[in-house]
C-alpha cells in the first residue's frame, strides 16, 4: 500500500496509535497501573489475555522484565512518558504483546535492550536516542511488527579499535521457517563512527550463518539520516526473500542498502536522495526496480573508513556470487558514477532512465552486463554499445522537488518487456508485474505500455514522495505531529453474504477488501487469531467480526456475522401408491433414475419405465444422503386385479431379482425358492416389502420355481425363474 499524506508535515502513519485510543474498544480485558518495575513484572505475571498494564510516567533505571504472558498489553501511562536508563534486559517470549510508548536515553549495556522470542508482537513509539547496547532490539520470532521507533546518536564506544557494538534492529531468520517480521515508519539518524565496516549498522537481516535462511522481512516507509559514520551499511540484507519498500535515505552519504549477503531479495520504490544507493555483493538474483535516485554517491566524507558509496555498486566477492542482479524502471538524476566490478554475470540493466550533468554514469566493465532500452543523457563512462539511447528525458521537478517525466519526455510508453522476471515473494506483495510506479501511481499491465524509469507519467495526485523525519517515527518527538485522521473508513467486506453452511462442510471467509499494509484481526467466539491471515476455515456455527488496521494506524471493524451450521436433512423413504407415482414424502426432492438425475423435482414422481429409482431431499441448501433404491419392474407380472399385482425380475437373472407388488391389505409377502426338478427348497425370505431386492448368488445357474405367499396363506402365487 502506498501512503497518502494531507500535509508533508503531518504524520498520518502512527500504526500503533490504537495502543492508546483504539483498540481498548476492542479487546476486553483489564487495566492495570503500576508504578514500578517490580509490580510491572508482577502485574505481567498475574495478567490474562487482553489485559493492559500502565507504566507511570518517570525514570526507571537498571530494568529486567520477562514477559511470558499473551495477548496483552504494556504501555506508559503518555506516550514517550517513561524513560527506561541504565541497565535493560527486557524480554518478550509471549505472543500478541504490545510495548509502547518509553524512550532510552541514557545507558549502557553489552547485551540486547528488547529480545523477541515470541510471534505477532507489536514494539511501537519507542525513542532511542544516546543509548548503547549490542542490539536495541532483536527478534528470533515470527510476524512481529516494529513500527514508529527512532534509534539515533548510539554512543561509537570502541573508537580505538574502530569496532561498533552492534546494529539498531537485528533479525535471526529461522531455518525452515519464514520469519514475516516487519519493520515500518522507523527513523535512523545521526549515527557516529568510523564507517566503513563499523559495525553499528541500523537494520541487519541475517547474518554470514543464516545467509541461506528464507527470512521474508519487510522494511518499508523508514527514514535514514547521516548513518554512514555508524556503518556503511544502512540494512545490512544477510538472508534471503526479503523486501526493502518506499523507504527514504536523505542526506545520508556514506551510507547505502547492501544485499550483502543471502540471495532472491529485491528493493523497489525507494528514494535516495544525497545518500548513497545500493550494494549487492555475497549474492544472487537481486532485483532493484521503481527505485529514485539524486545525486546519489555524492558529497562524501573521504576520512571515512570503507570504499565508498554509489548509486549502484555490483562488488565482485568470489566464485558462486555476483550472477543475475537486475536494475530495472529505476531513474537516476545527476548522480555519482554506478561501479560494475569484472566477474559480475548474467546482469540486466532494463528500462532506466540517467541523467547526468556533473560525473559518467558508469565506471568499471560491461561483460556480463545488458542493457536494454535505457534512455541517458550525459557521459557512459563505458563503451556500451546497445541499449543505452542517448536522449534527453526531459525531467522536470515536481511538488515535491524530486524529477519525474514532463509530458514530451521520450520515455512515455517506449519500455521494452526483455528483461528477467522480477522475483515474487511470498507474502510480501512486491509489486513483481510493475502495476505501480514510485508515486503509487498506477501502470499499466503491458509491459511494453509502461513508461521508462520509476515514474509513470499522468496527471493524478501523488501518494508516495520522498519522507522526512518527523513523518515517521514517535509522534511525540516533533511538535507538529498529529494524530492519525481516520476518516471515511471503508469496513473489511467478506466474499460471500451467505453465512450457513451445511454439517459435514466448512465455510472459507475472506477479507475482500485488503490493501496493501493492512493488518487483519479476527474475533470469533471466545477466540481470536491476530496472525494477520486474510482467510479462515470455520467449521461451527459461531458469532465473528474483522478489524483493520490501516497502515496509519486507523482501526475500523467489519460488521458482526452469525455463522450457522445447518443439518443435514434425513434421507427420504420412498413408497409407491396405488396410481403407480413413487413418493418420497419430503419437499426439495431430486429424483435419480439408475443413478443419472431427473428434471423432476417435485414430491412424487409417475413410474413409467422400469429401473433403479432413488431421492435426495434438499434443506436450507443441505441436502441428504441418497435413498434406499426403489426398483420398478414391467415383467414377469400377475395382475389380481385392476390395480393389484406382483412383479418379479429380471428373468433371465444373475445374481439379484427385484420383487414388487401392490396387494389391498398385504404389505409385506414373503418368498420362498424351489428346485424345478427335485423341488428342494434352497432359499426363503420373509416380511419383503414392495421395491424389495432379492440377492440369489448363491444359487447354481438353472431354472427354479419361485413361492410368493402371504402370512395367512391367502395369496399365494409361483413364478419360473432362470438362474444364469
Amino acid at each position: 500500500m502506498y501512503l497518502q499524506y494531507t500535509n508533508r508535515k503531518k504524520i498520518l502513519q502512527i500504526i500503533t496509535i490504537f495502543a492508546f485510543i483504539g483498540l481498548s474498544n476492542i479487546a476486553i480485558g483489564n487495566n492495570v497501573t503500576v508504578a514500578s518495575m517490580v509490580a510491572l513484572q508482577t502485574a505481567v505475571n498475574n495478567a490474562i489475555s487482553g489485559d493492559t498494564i500502565i507504566l507511570t510516567n518517570g525514570t526507571y533505571l537498571n530494568n529486567a522484565l520477562t514477559i511470558n504472558t499473551s495477548n496483552i498489553k504494556i504501555i506508559s501511562q503518555t506516550i514517550g512518558g517513561v524513560f527506561l536508563n541504565g541497565t535493560n534486559a527486557i524480554i518478550i517470549n509471549g505472543n500478541s504483546v504490545l510495548f509502547s510508548g518509553f524512550q532510552f536515553t541514557s545507558g549502557s549495556i553489552t547485551g540486547n535492550a528488547i529480545t523477541v522470542n515470541g510471534n505477532n508482537n507489536t514494539l511501537s513509539q519507542l525513542n532511542f536516542n544516546g543509548y548503547n547496547a549490542g542490539h536495541m532490539i532483536i527478534i528470533s520470532g515470527q510476524n512481529n511488527v516494529v513500527s514508529n521507533c527512532n534509534f539515533q546518536n548510539k554512543p561509537a564506544l570502541n573508537m580505538v579499535n574502530h569496532g561498533g557494538t552492534g546494529d539498531m534492529v537485528q533479525i535471526i531468520p529461522n531455518a525452515s521457517i519464514p520469519g514475516y517480521n516487519t519493520i515500518r515508519y522507523c527513523s535512523f539518524k545521526h549515527m557516529p563512527g568510523f564507517g566503513g565496516d563499523f559495525g553499528n549498522e541500523c537494520i541487519r537481516i541475517g547474518d554470514g550463518a543464516y545467509s541461506t535462511y528464507i527470512s521474508r522481512t519487510l522494511v518499508e516507509y523508514c527514514y535514514f539520516e547521516d548513518t554512514g559514520s555508524g556503518d556503511s551499511e544502512a540494512i545490512s540484507v544477510k538472508s534471503r526473500e526479503n523486501c526493502l519498500r518506499f523507504n527514504t535515505m536523505y542526506n545520508n552519504p556514506d551510507a547505502m542498502f547492501s544485499f550483502r549477503n543471502g540471495d532472491n531479495n529485491v528493493a523497489y520504490s525507494n528514494f535516495f536522495i544525497k545518500s548513497g544507493g545500493i550494494r549487492c555483493k555475497q549474492s544472487n538474483n537481486i532485483f532493484c526496480y521503481n527505485n529514485y535516485f539524486q545525486e546519489s554517491g555524492k558529497y562524501q566524507n573521504s576520512s571515512l573508513a570503507g570504499s565508498g558509496t554509489y548509486p549502484i555498486r555490483f562488488e565482485y566477492f568470489g566464485s558462486g556470487y555476483g550472477n543475475n542482479f537486475n536494475i530495472i524502471h529505476n531513474t537516476f538524476y545527476n548522480c555519482l558514477k554506478s561501479s560494475i566490478d569484472t566477474g559480475i554475470i548474467n546482469c540486466t540493466w532494463a528500462n532506466n532512465i540517467f541523467y547526468s550533468n556533473t560525473s559518467t554514469i558508469f565506471s568499471g566493465s560491461i561483460n556480463g552486463q545488458n542493457f536494454v532500452s535505457n534512455i541517458y543523457q550525459g557521459v557512459l563512462g563505458l563503451p556500451i554499445t546497445s541499449g543505452m539511447n542517448n536522449i534527453n528525458p526531459l525531467l522536470v521537478p515536481n511538488t515535491y522537488n524530486y524529477y519525474g517525466l514532463s509530458k514530451s519526455s521520450s520515455a512515455i510508453g517506449t519500455t521494452s518487456s526483455i528483461y528477467p522476471q522480477i522475483l515474487n515473494i511470498i507474502g510480501l506483495n512486491n509489486d513483481p508485474n510493475l502495476l505501480l510506479d514510485i508515486e503509487g501511481q498506477s501502470r499499466p499491465v503491458t509491459l511494453t505500455l509502461k513508461d521508462i524509469g520509476c515514474d509513470q507519467y499522468t496527471n493524478g495526485n501523488i501518494i508516495n514522495y520522498p519522507l522526512d523525519s518527523c513523518q515517521v517515527g514517535p509522534f511525540y518527538l516533533c511538535n507538529n505531529m498529529t494524530k492519525p485522521i481516520c476518516n471515511n473508513l471503508i469496513k473489511p467486506l467478506f466474499n460471500t453474504s451467505n453465512f450457513s453452511f451445511c454439517s459435514g462442510d466448512s465455510l472459507k471467509l475472506t477479507v475482500s477488501n485488503i490493501i496493501k499494509g493492512d493488518s487483519l484481526k479476527w474475533y470469533y467466539g471466545v477466540k481470536s487469531d491476530f496472525t494477520n491471515v486474510s482467510n479462515k476455515i470455520f467449521t461451527d456455527s459461531t458469532k465473528l467480526f474483522v478489524t483493520r488496521t490501516d497502515s496509519i494506524g486507523c482501526i475500523i471493524s467489519s460488521d458482526t456475522i452469525q455463522l450457522k451450521k445447518l443439518a443435514i436433512p434425513v434421507a427420504p423413504t420412498l413408497l409407491r401408491d396405488s396410481a403407480n407415482f413413487l413418493l418420497s414424502g419430503a419437499a426439495g426432492t431430486t429424483w435419480y433414475k439408475d443413478g443419472v438425475v431427473l428434471t423432476d423435482t417435485t414430491q412424487k414422481y409417475k413410474l413409467v419405465t422400469p429401473g433403479s429409482y432413488t431421492a435426495t431431499t434438499t434443506t436450507n441448501g443441505c441436502t441428504s444422503v441418497i435413498s434406499n433404491a426403489y426398483y420398478y419392474l414391467v415383467t414377469n407380472i400377475i395382475n389380481l386385479s385392476l390395480d393389484e399385482f406382483i412383479k418379479l425380475g429380471p428373468n433371465p437373472f444373475t445374481n439379484q431379482l427385484n420383487f414388487d407388488f401392490i396387494v389391498k391389505g398385504y404389505q409385506k409377502l414373503n418368498i420362498e425358492v424351489f428346485d424345478i426338478a427335485i423341488g428342494t427348497k434352497f432359499a426363503s425370505q420373509q416380511n419383503l416389502t414392495e421395491g424389495s431386492r432379492i440377492i440369489l448368488g448363491q444359487l447354481s445357474a438353472g431354472t427354479y420355481v419361485i413361492k410368493v405367499t402371504s402370512a395367512d396363506n391367502k395369496i399365494s402365487y409361483q413364478f419360473k425363474m432362470v438362474k444364469l
